[in-house]
């Protein structure tokens, strides 16, 4: 009688020994995350990932997020300067920063939630200007930018968030508006007294519009008629000075040939887009752009090589 139940008893716990290993092996592991730092691997985007390593940033790109990732690539980063390699490689406070300017935490931006002009507070808590671009000669798609740098490759998402693949490094930042950039700069300061002049450089500053600024250089200046020009009252100075501006923000990717805009001084834009470059007409006044795509807080400028005025 023993020997049956020792039997009985050693066959249940077989049995249930037997169950279990069935059960083990018909659970599937759980599969690990694939976080935004694994999908830089997938994108080969070695120097960024390997920037973020040195700066001790890997790790919290690895947690739960989650994180929006605009990421140069290695030929964006092998264009910036010595300095700013170094201390990259370095994993400085200032490469931090720099780092941190690509990133948004807390949010998992799509292409599709991109919107036009749109503010975006990065990491290191600066603003970018997100810009979505329709050409007439590129419809149905759309150009995206981040503070005029194209987005080359968007969406590609990780457990944790998303990476946009980008055409340049975010740097150095915007620090001042449209108006502050013209003022700081030692290559137009005829218009910057001129602005003056006309009482234009705080509009040019106001941070709650947003301004596109086509602006002639020194150079520019003296080929122009100065004697007529320094003769001009207030309000014929500040008519010519806005016939370079336009409002809202226009990056050179958001120009087509022979596409028209009004300025802020109400008179008729033509862009022409040649293989060349960008030339920019008013009143039959040609500018060349020879200096595009300076971002700032409130817009952008682009140095031209004519002034707008006969």
């Amino acid at each position: 009688m023993k020997l049956v139940v020792v039997v009985l008893v050693l066959g249940l716990v077989w049995m249930c020994s037997a169950e279990s290993e069935v059960f083990m092996e018909e659970t599937p592991e759980p599969e690990a995350s694939k976080t935004v730092i694994d999908q830089l691997n997938s994108l080969k985007l070695k120097s960024l990932a390997g920037f973020l390593g040195k700066a001790k940033l890997t790790d919290a790109l690895k947690g739960k997020g989650p994180f929006t990732i605009f990421a140069p690539t290695d030929a964006a980063f092998k264009r910036l300067s010595k300095p700013v390699t170094e201390a990259l490689n370095k994993g400085s406070d200032m490469a931090k920063s720099i780092l941190q300017y690509h990133v948004v935490s807390g949010h998992t931006m799509l292409s599709k939630d991109l919107k036009n002009d749109e503010v975006v507070g990065m990491l290191n808590k600066k603003n970018t200007t997100i810009n979505v671009y329709q050409p007439m000669n590129a419809a149905p798609k759309k150009i995206y930018t981040i503070n005029g740098v194209d987005i080359t490759s968007a969406d590609n998402k990780a457990d944790n968030g998303v990476v946009h693949e980008i055409s340049r490094v975010l740097y150095p930042f915007p620090n001042g508006t449209v108006g502050d950039l013209i003022k700081d700069s030692t290559a137009h300061t005829t218009l910057t007294g001129l602005l003056d002049k006309a009482k234009l450089m705080t509009t040019l500053q106001n941070t709650t519009q947003m301004f596109s600024l086509f602006a002639p250089t020194d150079a520019a200046f003296k080929l122009a008629n100065m004697t007529v020009i320094n003769k001009l009252n207030e309000t014929e100075l500040s008519k010519v000075l806005l016939r370079h501006v336009l409002p809202d923000i226009y990056y050179t990717q958001a120009f087509y040939d022979n596409e028209s805009f009004k300025t802020e001084s109400k008179e008729t834009m033509v862009v022409i887009v040649g293989v060349g470059g960008i030339t920019v007409v008013v009143d039959q006044i040609e500018g060349f752009v020879n200096n595009p795509n300076h971002a700032c807080t409130n817009g952008v400028v682009h140095a031209i090589d004519r002034v707008l005025f006969k």
